[in-house]
């Protein structure tokens, strides 16, 4: 199980190195709370913005895309560095942001456990996922049923002197940061594409 966490979010069942499950859909905006993007809700709220509220396609576009996620919820920023200051500041809307944002996450993880005959390892990738602590542990701590539980050492050093694993010895689901790739698969998917693509007129 793959959770990409950054500015953009998703979820990953993969089985045998392919994607068999994944948290996005027809647009960005599907799956997971993320900085600015609203993540899955119900499509009920679309039509409610436009009858009752009298906002454009435009606006509720951008209402979702731009101005939801963290910065939606907290009022005060996407960035959830800026929010866990805030959090230890005493300020409720940015607890609860990064409550709904590890909840569900947490909970994208369940709904893909069914695509999976067991779950071997749980990897967190992309900036919130390689360097927020903070993150990892309340997402883990929602999963502790599915028998994943977290080494706070290893996790605070974001398991670099672990080869990347941040489980702990009680847990037989292996846990793991790893570092995101974009560029590089970009760029091997390119060249598939591009060696594909006849020169002859």
């Amino acid at each position: 199980m793959s959770l990409h966490l950054g500015n953009g979010c998703s979820s990953c069942a993969i089985l045998d190195g392919k994607s068999v499950d994944t948290s996005m859909g027809f647009t960005p905006l599907e799956g997971l709370v993320m900085g600015t993007r609203v993540g899955g809700i119900d499509p009920g709220v679309c039509i409610y913005l436009a009858e009752k509220c009298q906002m454009t396609v435009q606006e509720i576009s951008d209402l979702l895309n731009k101005k939801s996620g963290l910065l939606g919820v907290s009022g005060v920023s996407n960035d959830l560095r800026t929010l866990l200051e805030k959090e230890k500041e005493g300020h409720a809307p940015s607890t609860l942001a990064i409550h709904i944002f590890a909840y569900k996450a947490a909970q994208s993880v369940g709904k893909m456990m069914v695509a999976l005959p067991h779950l071997d390892a749980l990897v967190f990738t992309g900036g919130i996922g390689e360097n927020s602590p903070a993150m990892r542990a309340r997402i883990v701590g929602h999963l502790q049923c599915f028998l994943l539980f977290l080494d706070p050492d290893a996790n605070h050093t974001h398991g670099k002197a672990t080869g990347g694993f941040i489980q702990s010895p009680a847990s037989p689901v292996k846990i793991l940061v790893i570092s995101t790739q974009e560029e590089w698969l970009i760029a091997q998917e390119m060249v598939v594409l591009t060696s594909a693509i006849s020169l002859e007129p």
